[in-house]
């Protein structure tokens, strides 16, 4: 829901949401994305984390779903 009041938000013409939609990751996936594609499988130091972090909260993906996609990282580096 708050992706497409954003497209709203921003001008984004009705006809091209579905297929800007249909890219879009399933829940917490963009985040999580975004962490592997910055970290390429390494672990963050804690400056890095909190300019990471600050840089979703811009995007304005909710602090919950950015603390849930560090916990999720956090666990498969561990099983590494």
């Amino acid at each position: 829901a708050r992706v497409r009041e954003k497209l709203y938000e921003k001008g984004v013409p009705r006809e091209l949401w579905e297929d800007a939609l249909e890219e879009l990751p399933a829940d917490g996936g963009q985040v999580d994305a975004f962490l592997r594609s910055k970290l390429r499988g390494r672990p963050p130091d804690e400056k890095e984390k909190r300019r990471l972090t600050n840089a979703l909260l811009r995007r304005g993906f909710p602090w919950g779903e950015v603390k849930a996609a560090w916990r999720r990282l956090g666990e498969e580096m561990q099983e590494d």
